[in-house]
């Protein structure tokens, strides 16, 4: 490691300038370093989106009113693929956030 210091010592002088007179070059990050930095960010975000959407099941309804059939209905689909948490949305109220029921699938039963 020191041998790799000296090597570096021998190109810069003093004042910051390598020999010869040219200044050292500074590597600012690239358009595609930028780019690469997004990437990786967006693969995390997917794969965070990926493992909340294999936790929950969405049972979507368009229906005047939401029926116990429609919550057994969404019980059940729980209880086959195995997932803790289900949503159910019915898009026939007149304010969505009327429309959404939480079911949680409880194992004990």
């Amino acid at each position: 490691m020191t041998a790799a210091l000296g090597k570096k010592q021998d190109l810069e002088s003093k004042n910051g300038k390598c020999k010869g007179g040219l200044s050292p070059v500074r590597f600012a990050h690239s358009s595609t370093q930028r780019a690469q930095r997004a990437q990786r960010a967006q693969r995390k975000a997917k794969t965070m989106g990926e493992n909340a959407l294999n936790q929950l099941v969405v049972e979507l309804k368009s229906v005047d009113k939401t029926l116990p059939v429609h919550v057994k209905q969404l019980l059940t689909y729980l209880r086959l693929a195995d997932k803790p948490l289900g949503l159910l949305i019915n898009f026939g109220e007149n304010l969505l956030k009327d429309g959404i029921t939480r079911l949680a699938n409880n194992p004990r039963f």
